[in-house]
């Protein structure tokens, strides 16, 4: 019962007139959501809340006055937007108006002004017989041209690093055979040009790209050995020939076994 009510009400809410439904069984039932025959069970008991006015209508009374209350509240919402418009509209005009008038004030006097102190500037330097010339204008400055960027090449398979660059390599502690195939492997590979291969280089070196090939091969080790072998003989012949005048003075006299000449 209470869903069939529920249901009469939301549909009287709809209604024209509001709060109001037909009187018909059928139509009834049908806006209950239930059959006629379950209609005719509780008819008495539902419309018991309902009047039936001269208009051949039932009335809900208090959602007839909710209806009343409702539709009041939309006038009054209605007539407040309706003021608000104007409002707006009235006091958009005032400003184009202003800004018109502000325009057209500044526009038209100075340009009257201008244009009567141009005349008489003119006519003033054309009766004027020791009018000065007009200032030639300035030639504008000669602006040097920034010099051409150097060629970007392709790296060439004849290529090495300088001794310098190799200098570098070996300072980062990178293999230096490793280190430039790898170089020379990546760069030949994705076709990438450089205007400076011995920048490109030390850029390389102190890359993690060149810090990543670290680990020595045997034949750097050995490399690496030779060199180290050569600076030790260097060091060893400084310093044999740079004591051999005092080595003279300490063994003058003696012979190869020791003894006194």
């Amino acid at each position: 019962m209470a869903f069939a009510f529920v249901n009469l009400l939301m549909a009287a809410w709809h209604e024209n007139p509001a709060a109001s439904l037909p009187n018909s069984d059928e139509i009834l039932a049908d806006l209950a959501g239930i059959s006629p025959r379950a209609w005719r069970k509780i008819r008495e008991v539902i419309l018991a809340e309902f009047c039936l006015a001269s208009d051949g209508r039932w009335y809900h009374l208090d959602l007839a006055e909710a209806a009343e209350k409702a539709w009041e509240t939309r006038n009054k919402n209605h007539q407040k937007t309706a003021a608000a418009t104007a409002a707006r509209l009235a006091k958009m005009r005032n400003v184009t108006s202003d800004a018109t008038n502000h325009v057209t004030s500044d526009v038209t006097s100075p340009s009257i002004t201008s244009i009567t102190s141009i005349y008489q500037s003119d006519s003033s330097s054309l009766l004027s017989a020791d009018a000065e010339p007009a200032p030639k204008p300035r030639a504008a400055p000669s602006r040097s041209r920034a010099p051409k960027a150097k060629p970007r090449t392709a790296l060439s398979p004849e290529w090495r690093p300088s001794e310098e660059g190799e200098e570098l390599a070996r300072e980062k502690g990178l293999h230096l055979r490793e280190t430039f195939e790898h170089f020379q492997a990546h760069h030949m590979a994705k076709g990438n040009l450089m205007a400076d291969w011995d920048a490109a280089w030390r850029t390389w070196c102190c890359s993690p790209y060149g810090k990543a090939r670290t680990a020595p091969s045997a034949a750097d080790k050995r490399e690496a050995s030779a060199r180290e072998n050569q600076r030790r003989i260097k060091e060893l012949e400084a310093r044999l020939w740079g004591g051999e005048a005092k080595a003279a003075d300490n063994f003058d006299g003696f012979t190869l076994d020791g003894d006194l000449a």
